[in-house]
């Protein structure tokens, strides 16, 4: 449990905490005691980041049958091409565009595209672009 939140012992209460010029983030006592406060709605570009040695990644979030993350691939970063086996994967660009491979197959893809890459099947990307590559990544089951 967060150090500055305390639980109700009426855990029907509902606790609102504002955390940034509007932004809320809402729960109930009951959550809190069970220590399973989460934030349902997320905005991915809170979350971006940048690293010049290797691309930048974060989970925003994993539950016990998936995993979400965000990849941010500066122009000429790659993710090398891995496999995951007994797990499926998926990349949502979001922004920027970068060369996606698949099984062997290659392909541009940009903003609003969906690269799936079931499991066991190598896969990686480049950011071939001038501009940030960031991508929304799922990947089921996830890593435990």
């Amino acid at each position: 449990m967060p150090k500055n939140i305390r639980a109700a012992s009426d855990t029907s209460k509902r606790f609102i905490v504002t955390i940034w010029y509007g932004w809320y983030v809402s729960f109930d006592a009951h959550q809190i005691s069970q220590g399973k406060v989460m934030n349902h709605f997320l905005k991915w570009q809170d979350h971006v980041g940048s690293r010049p040695e290797k691309f930048y990644k974060t989970t925003l979030w994993q539950g016990e049958h998936a995993m979400v993350g965000l990849n941010c691939l500066e122009p000429g970063q790659t993710q090398k091409i891995h496999a995951h086996d007994g797990a499926d994967k998926f990349y949502f660009v979001l922004e920027g565009s970068g060369k996606f491979t698949v099984g062997g197959e290659d392909a541009e893809a940009a903003a609003g595209s969906l690269i799936i890459a079931p499991s066991g099947i190598p896969h990686g990307v480049t950011n071939n672009g001038s501009v940030r590559l960031s991508i929304l990544v799922s990947i089921s089951p996830p890593f435990k």
